[in-house]
């Protein structure tokens, strides 16, 4: 049902890429003849100061002036524009106002009247005054006679300290009425959005100091973390009325938190699914996005990319998953049809759809560490209870009986004997029950635990029982009772009567470490076994690789087990 809901949105978000994409092809292809309450294109003239210049005139001719769209008008300037409107009443259901956003100072005249005033319009950066980022002018109803009108203004944009692909973003009537409607739907929206991720950071962060401290939890934690950031400062137009000159910084702000984020998208997943290099590939990543960052792109360009290369990046880590695990289909559903968005409308995608593309990636985030909890609960719990298995198995009447029965007989013969038997037993007892509760020990200590077992098996069956190891055992750690385990298997399912030494060979060669048991085997005896000894091994090695894998780059650990030459032989390999 899941993959069904996916796959419709899928189909959704492409078909919205491509409504839009056709949409603005028609744009294009339209008349140039203006409709009715619209402005016609804009004419504008840079005022020098050695002539003057009448800008809200009726009868100057602006025939010759350039003709622009808003989003062209320039940077660090005087200028003056001028736009004809015709209005017909019939069409307008409510109260019209006229809607400026733009990064500059300004005054606006309809008709040669004044209607609006924002900062002080200078001819340099000395006397200008910023005016605040939007503006909402409530035009006096006894003006919006039907006919052709003219709205001209005057504008001064020196406060602005880089370069900007466009600093005109919306000149047009609206109804104030569904424009105000519109901006809480979206603020409500935005709201939601930064509530649920601020409440996720922090529960992940709780769960990842208090409960598991697994990397993909912080990741996703700091990733909420920055979305919401984002979507703060992105809405701050909306809630905030400031001056122009501070949008840089405000851009600067967004631009920050976007290279943060896009950073942490990839990093997830390659934690997530603990793949192998996953640090050589995440360098790579940032310094693509600091190269980018270091080019001569707007914030709105540089953003852009960063959103793609970040999707991208995300697109190729999942696809590997995939092929290798089976894991990441969910993502590249929602990955593909995000990067056609981007591609067919950046300037859409930047303001308003990779809100929706973030809740959606967070969600398929969510799912995979609900998932992952779930499992390694589970697996938790399957190796507790084969350690308590594996104790009581240790603990198991006929084990203590014949060493009981052992120690009589001892007493009565040697009584030395016996008193080392006992020391010996003890020891191993408590070393097994201390061990029980680690998640790695020494190398050197699980050996010192076999030569315990192989002492009380000397002394049991009157024979000498020794472990011989070949190798370095210096700074090497593995999960408890591993050895231990499969040594006291040899004597279960064998009548060992001869001397023949068990041998444990250790190597290390870049950063693989083997360890190779072998036990002897003569006489097999007819035991029927839960088979608890491999599934123990296979447990604790697998959280043994859970473990590490949180503070190294990747760890891969194996376990085979075979006969070979009257040797039973377990082969260990850590993977680093």
């Amino acid at each position: 049902m899941f993959f069904q809901y996916i796959k419709k949105l899928f189909l959704l978000l492409s078909l919205l890429s491509m409504y839009v994409f056709a949409l603005n092809s028609e744009d294009v292809r339209a008349s140039t003849a203006p409709p009715p309450n619209k402005f016609n294109e804009i004419n504008i003239e840079i005022i020098k100061q050695t002539r003057s210049l009448s800008c809200h005139q009726l009868t100057t001719s602006d025939i010759h002036w350039k003709k622009i769209t808003f989003n062209q008008i320039p940077q660090n300037k005087h200028f003056c524009i001028r736009a004809w409107i015709n209005i017909d009443k019939s069409l307008m259901k409510s109260r019209s106002s006229l809607l400026i956003g733009m990064l500059g100072a300004s005054s606006f005249y309809w008709d040669e009247k004044l209607i609006s005033q924002n900062g002080e319009v200078g001819t340099s950066i000395n006397n200008e005054v910023p005016g605040i980022i939007t503006t909402l002018v409530n035009i006096p109803e006894h003006y919006l006679t039907d006919g052709k009108h003219l709205l001209s203004g005057e504008i001064s944009t020196f406060h602005l300290s880089k370069k900007l692909s466009n600093i005109g973003y919306i000149f047009t009537l609206v109804d104030e009425q569904k424009l105000h409607s519109q901006i809480l739907l979206l603020s409500i929206f935005a709201a939601i959005f930064i509530g649920a991720s601020l409440v996720l950071a922090m529960i992940f962060q709780l769960i990842y100091w208090l409960y598991q401290k697994e990397v993909s939890y912080q990741i996703f934690s700091l990733f909420c973390l920055f979305s919401s950031l984002i979507l703060i400062t992105e809405q701050a137009k909306f809630w905030l009325d400031y001056s122009y000159d501070w949008h840089i910084f405000r851009l600067l702000l967004i631009y920050s938190f976007t290279f943060i984020a896009c950073s942490l998208l990839p990093l997830f997943y390659l934690c997530n699914y603990r793949l192998p290099y996953k640090i050589h590939c995440f360098t790579f990543i940032v310094l693509g996005f600091i190269s980018l960052s270091l080019s001569s792109l707007s914030y709105d360009q540089a953003s852009t990319f960063l959103f793609g290369g970040a999707l991208l990046s995300a697109l190729i880590i999942n696809t590997y998953s995939v092929f290798h695990t089976n894991k990441g289909l969910v993502n590249i559903i929602i990955i593909l049809p995000s990067l056609s968005l981007l591609y067919f409308i950046p300037d859409y995608f930047n303001e308003f759809v990779f809100s929706v593309v973030f809740i959606l990636i967070v969600m398929a985030m969510l799912i995979s560490l609900i998932k992952e909890m779930y499992t390694n609960k589970v697996a938790a719990l399957k190796a507790e209870r084969i350690k308590t298995e594996l104790l009581r198995r240790n603990m198991q009447p006929h084990f203590l009986m014949n060493c009981l029965t052992q120690l009589m007989e001892l007493v009565e013969i040697k009584p030395k004997k016996a008193v080392e038997f006992i020391s010996v037993l003890s020891d191993e007892f408590r070393q097994l029950t201390v061990q029980s509760t680690q998640d790695n020990i020494a190398l050197t200590e699980e050996i010192a635990l076999c030569n315990k077992h192989l002492a009380i098996m000397s002394i049991r069956y009157q024979q000498t029982y020794q472990l011989d190891v070949n190798g370095d055992v210096a700074d090497i750690f593995i999960p408890p009772t591993i050895l231990h385990s499969q040594i006291e298997n040899c004597f279960t399912h064998n009548a060992i009567s001869s001397t023949r030494a068990f041998e444990l060979k250790v190597t290390s060669v870049n950063g693989q470490i083997d360890l190779v048991l072998k036990t002897p085997i003569e006489k097999k005896i007819d035991h029927r076994g839960t088979g608890l000894g491999e599934q123990y091994i296979k447990a604790r090695l697998a959280e043994f690789e859970q473990v590490n894998n949180k503070h190294k780059n990747s760890l891969n650990c194996s376990f085979i087990s075979y006969e070979e030459c009257h040797y039973w032989v377990s082969k260990f390999s850590f993977i680093s």
